[in-house]
């Protein structure tokens, strides 16, 4: 049976060391996903955690966040900058996505009550499906919002890729210019004679 190192072995031997980094590179992108899935279980006590734990990973999604913000404002047009932008898309959908899961269920259990025979009650019963409802679609809205973000990030980025920098060309070309020299009549002349001289020096040699 194929250990990891073994699989990585064949793989670097196989396909190059380019073939194991995007094997790391894939890997770390479902790792960042996967741990927006368990974030949002832990924040809806799905999982078995002590306070620490949500504490810790209360300050972790305001810590990544934060950083997304950093670097973006730092370095608004690396390649890389955009692609931890995307990283953290990522971790927000998969984060949304399992809370949608979670309070998702809470709406069918209300449906038989719908057969009840008071009006009242049955009304009140809507009520309750419309306000559960409409906090899923929150969560909903809110992936919406950010896919929007990510489109616009992306859309930014590579427009500005795309435009020239017309200033710095400019620059360039200035420093690049350099001007003719203007030459007088008497150096044109003087010049000229020299030119004319070792013509028959050379002739007469």
């Amino acid at each position: 049976m194929l250990t990891i190192p073994a699989l990585l072995i064949f793989g670097l031997v196989e396909g190059g060391k380019r073939a194991v980094i995007g094997f790391f590179k894939t890997s770390a992108r479902y790792l960042v996903q996967a741990s927006g899935a368990v974030l949002a279980l832990v924040f809806t006590d799905k999982l078995t955690t002590g306070p620490d734990v949500r504490l810790y990973s209360e300050l972790f999604l305001l810590g990544y966040g934060a950083t997304v913000v950093a670097i973006r404002l730092r370095f608004p047009m690396r390649l890389w900058s955009l692609q931890y932008d995307l990283l953290f898309y990522r971790f927000i959908y998969w984060f949304i996505a399992v809370l949608v899961a979670v309070f998702a269920p809470l709406v069918p259990p209300f449906v038989p009550y719908l057969n009840l025979p008071d009006f009242g009650s049955k009304l009140a019963i809507v009520v309750v499906i419309i306000i559960l409802l409409s906090f899923v679609g929150l969560f909903l809205r809110l992936a919406d919002i950010f896919k929007d973000l990510e489109n616009s990030r992306v859309r930014r980025y590579w427009k500005e890729y795309a435009t020239p920098d017309y200033e710095t060309i400019l620059k360039v070309e200035e420093f690049e210019h350099h001007p003719e020299i203007q030459v007088s009549r008497w150096q044109r002349i003087r010049t000229w004679l020299r030119s004319f001289i070792n013509k028959i020096r050379i002739k007469t040699k």
